[in-house]
């Protein structure tokens, strides 16, 4: 077969893709948002709020908070006393957390985005700005496939850069925007508050010692950032770069985060 003809069927599958993706996010953003907007968790925020400067802080860490189905408003967490083998297991598996040593070494990286950022960085300058893309803007993953050793990467870049193109378009998020992403430091600062909140209520760390981490983190975002368009892009682009793939959930998140009336930035200034 010639090798168009393999482009056309790709071409194909990745818009059949997407169209399936489009319809499972929006019931998974009426499920999500749902829950959101349940009677137990406004009553959480309302009785454990934080000042408008920690809500600035914490807005950073939304994204993985919202696919954890926790809240981004406050620093408690709302499902953490329900299920903490869970929370044990999934810090010991996914981070390797299982002390208050290895807690803080994992902080230390995220909050300086030099756990994973770096990686991403990487990746994207080793594979990306050499993908060909055709007249539709895909990058031809089966040119990929033949010249690079990073097809997964660039596959979780792709699905990161379409979720973004397509879903948040009211954003303004354009192609040429989103290309112009070169620093992924979102990715780690983001995920400093999903730990440090995580790591806390294990007690691990203290509640300041939290604090003062994410604070760190989100310092440091907004002297790279513009505002939160240019910093969640960099957050969803700094995640494929690094899982690869397909990310579950992708699409629903970022219609809750952007475009959902439950959305946690509004309101409040990136810097």
């Amino acid at each position: 077969m010639l090798w168009w003809m393999w482009v056309l069927i790709g071409v194909g599958v990745v818009l059949v893709l997407f169209v399936l993706a489009l319809i499972a996010s929006k019931r998974m953003q009426k499920k999500d948002a749902a829950e959101i907007n349940s009677p137990e968790r406004l009553d959480f925020e309302k009785r454990y709020a934080v000042s408008d400067a920690q809500r600035r802080q914490l807005a950073i860490g939304a994204p993985l908070m919202y696919s954890n189905f926790e809240s981004a408003r406050v620093f408690k967490l709302l499902h953490g006393d329900k299920n903490p083998e869970d929370l044990r297991q999934g810090m010991e598996h996914m981070w390797g957390i299982t002390d208050r040593e290895s807690a803080l070494e994992i902080l230390e990286s995220l909050s300086k985005a030099e756990l994973s950022s770096p990686r991403a960085k990487e990746l994207f300058d080793a594979v990306i700005p050499s993908a060909k893309r055709n007249p539709k803007g895909l990058l031809d993953t089966f040119q990929l496939k033949q010249d690079f050793s990073g097809v997964r990467e660039v596959l979780g870049y792709e699905e990161a850069y379409y979720t973004l193109t397509n879903i948040a378009k009211d954003v303004r998020y354009t192609p040429e925007k989103v290309e112009a992403v070169r620093n992924f430091e979102a990715w780690d600062l983001g995920r400093t508050v999903f730990i440090a909140r995580n790591v806390a209520h294990m007690g691990f760390i203290t509640e300041a010692e939290g604090w003062a981490y994410i604070e760190a983190a989100s310092n440091l975002a907004s002297r790279t950032y513009f505002d939160w368009n240019e910093f969640l892009a960099a957050y969803y682009l700094g995640r494929g770069l690094t899982y690869g793939g397909k990310i579950q959930g992708g699409f629903a998140e970022v219609e809750l985060l952007l475009r959902h009336d439950t959305n946690p930035f509004k309101g409040i200034s990136f810097r």
